[in-house]
């Protein structure tokens, strides 16, 4: 069952933006608003769009050091708290002896403690995205699922 909530032109229009210039973004928070909507209390017709955007800093193609990654990804995961259900995109920068990489992977945030609906929405949203040419999703209910060393040891070696 699809819930119908599609991607805003804006936030189509920003990913499209960033797709332009690869390593440009480092992360964007998306949203379905109004979450009144979702709830039965507004008659507005929901739709996904950007909560927050990152650029990255110091140029498109300088890898940045592991403790300002870690800075970054700790930052990108304070949008994502344990009563609401987000989805991100973080783009990880690393080097496990092969040469640095860089990965856009996409969040599917349902915190533990959303309600019920607001979980469904979201689940039932993820379709919209799949036109984010992401190199993993990764699905999240709490930070253990979430840390960073993890989802990098799931993206692909090439």
């Amino acid at each position: 069952m699809s819930s119908g909530v599609s991607v805003s032109n804006a936030a189509l229009t920003t990913w499209k933006d960033h797709k332009m210039e690869p390593n440009s973004l480092k992360y964007m928070v998306l949203m379905i608003a109004p979450e009144e909507a979702l709830l039965g209390r507004s008659h507005e017709i929901p739709e996904i769009v950007v909560e927050t955007i990152k650029l990255k800093e110091g140029g498109q193609h300088k890898h940045a050091d592991e403790r300002v990654e870690e800075a970054m990804h700790k930052e990108f995961l304070s949008y994502l708290k344990i009563d609401n259900c987000r989805w991100g995109i973080f783009l990880h920068e690393y080097d496990l002896g092969q040469g640095p990489r860089a990965k856009m992977v996409l969040y599917s945030w349902s915190g533990e403690d959303a309600t019920p609906r607001l979980k469904m929405s979201y689940a039932s949203s993820r379709e919209a995205l799949k036109d984010f040419d992401v190199a993993l999703t990764i699905q999240g209910t709490d930070y253990d699922e979430v840390v960073r060393e993890d989802v990098i040891a799931k993206l692909p070696r090439f």
